[in-house]
């Protein structure tokens, strides 16, 4: 059902959650961010889910509205561009990929790029061959942090995949998927499976803990080019 108020008209699902939708302006309603793909139930609900992480990193007491936090960045997924090369086997030549993470959170003060890839659960997990399983996209990933990363982020930031799931099953058989690839959880680059209140916890204490560093201002990079 769709709600619209004095403030804002809002979209809610089956699970009663909401999305905004348009935010009321001085002249009338403004629509307030143009979605790119067809804006259904299931991309409503998988983009819910996905702020659910960035809104479990904003202090917030229920009391005051929540300040907008400064120490780190937010961008979804859909304003990302990021191709890249990945070799493909069968074929024996490299294929033109494009890589796009439901979200990427910036952390400058600890030279942090966390790649967030939600997980509904629908699709399987070690078949290779299809293009939708997480073992695809986890040789996605492998291919772009060993290539393209470098093209597109120059500034020697280390990219951590996390891999967020709605249930500890799910988690569980994706943290098998990479110690049975062998896929790094340390170093140059690295990935993690965590439920979404493991990846909150586990956000909130990387942005919070001591830099290895003398403390200093890190400005903050520039946006990466959007997607078209």
């Amino acid at each position: 059902m769709n709600q619209i108020g004095p403030a804002c008209a809002v979209k809610r699902g089956a699970d009663h959650r909401a999305q905004l939708v348009y935010r009321s302006q001085r002249l009338g309603l403004k629509l307030e961010r143009v979605p790119k793909h067809d804006v259904g139930q299931a991309f409503l609900k998988h983009e819910v889910m996905v702020n659910e992480v960035f809104l479990g990193l904003v202090p917030q007491d229920g009391k005051t509205p929540a300040k907008v936090p400064r120490h780190f960045r937010w961008v979804l997924g859909e304003y990302l561009n990021l191709p890249f090369e990945e070799f493909d086997r069968d074929a024996m030549r490299l294929e033109q990929r494009r890589l796009q993470p439901d979200a990427m959170l910036e952390d400058p003060t600890h030279h942090r790029r966390y790649f967030i890839e939600y997980e509904t659960g629908t699709a399987t997990i070690n078949d290779a061959k299809k293009s939708t399983s997480t073992r695809a996209n986890l040789d996605r990933y492998y291919a772009f942090f060993k290539g393209n990363y470098r093209v597109h982020f120059n500034d020697r930031w280390r990219p951590r995949l996390l891999f967020v799931t709605q249930s500890e099953a799910r988690r569980n058989s994706i943290v098998e998927l990479l110690e049975k690839e062998d896929f790094p959880t340390t170093g140059e680059f690295a990935a993690r499976a965590l439920t979404l209140e493991g990846a909150k916890q586990f956000l909130i204490r990387k942005l919070s803990s001591s830099a290895s560093s003398p403390a200093r201002e890190v400005p903050m990079p520039q946006r990466p080019p959007a997607a078209r």
